[in-house]
């Protein structure tokens, strides 16, 4: 776990980040107050940490990058008038696909029936040419070939979204991903029920709050050889 020393530096930093209109400076005070517990560890959280201002039945989604050779920290923490949040992860697939673009068929030309002897060899006239078949209406015979198919593919890059992470199933408002082995795209999303509108202040009203995504990265300590 961090030092209080370490902490007050990860919280200076993410201030710079995010700290710009009164907003923002209200925003971090709600880090200050409610994202203090958090277990930072030695992650850097500056460069994609993110904040929004939601009310009851808001969605917010935004998409971040993992890269390759990196641990990551993704943590939430939000005012408490807002209520419990939906805080889910999803990984961006990207996958190439071949599928059937068009069949082309294409006739053959009918070939000659030639005749055979006891042998299995084409029988030959006078003048050293095969005899070909006749049909009983005494016209020559004609073998029908298929018709040739070609098939003719065609490639798509196609998204596949797979999810990673959802703080109900996993009961933690933290997501860890040790070592990343590719640079990837993930999507955070983030929903506001709105039956939490049931919390309001002295006012009678949900006046909404800031909810902070704080997204740590560190370099991963693999044992392992990487290339050039």
């Amino acid at each position: 776990m961090k030092t209080p020393g370490i902490v007050k530096k990860a919280l200076a930093g993410l201030f710079i980040l995010i700290a710009s209109g009164v907003m923002g400076q209200d925003c971090f005070k709600s880090i200050k107050k409610f994202c203090r517990d958090l277990p930072y560890e030695d992650y850097d959280y500056i460069g994609q940490s993110s904040y929004a201002s939601l009310l009851p039945g808001d969605t917010a989604q935004f998409d971040v990058i993992f890269y390759s050779y990196k641990d990551y920290k993704v943590m939430l923490c939000s005012d408490p008038l807002l209520g419990e949040i939906d805080f889910e992860i999803f990984e961006k697939i990207k996958e190439k696909k071949k599928y059937i673009k068009q069949i082309l068929k294409t006739p053959q030309d009918p070939v000659p029936i030639y005749e055979l002897d006891e042998y299995g060899q084409q029988k030959i006239d006078d003048y050293y040419n095969p005899i070909q078949k006749t049909n009983p209406d005494g016209s020559l015979a004609f073998e029908n070939l298929p018709d040739i198919i070609d098939t003719i593919f065609e490639s798509k890059i196609e998204t596949r979204v797979v999810k990673l992470f959802d703080n109900k199933t996993q009961a933690s408002n933290v997501y860890e991903e040790l070592e990343v082995k590719k640079t990837k795209k993930l999507l955070i999303k983030v929903y506001i029920p709105p039956d939490n509108s049931s919390v309001t202040d002295r006012y009678g009203a949900n006046p909404g709050g800031c909810v902070n995504l704080l997204i740590g990265n560190k370099y991963s300590r693999s044992k392992s050889f990487r290339k050039y």
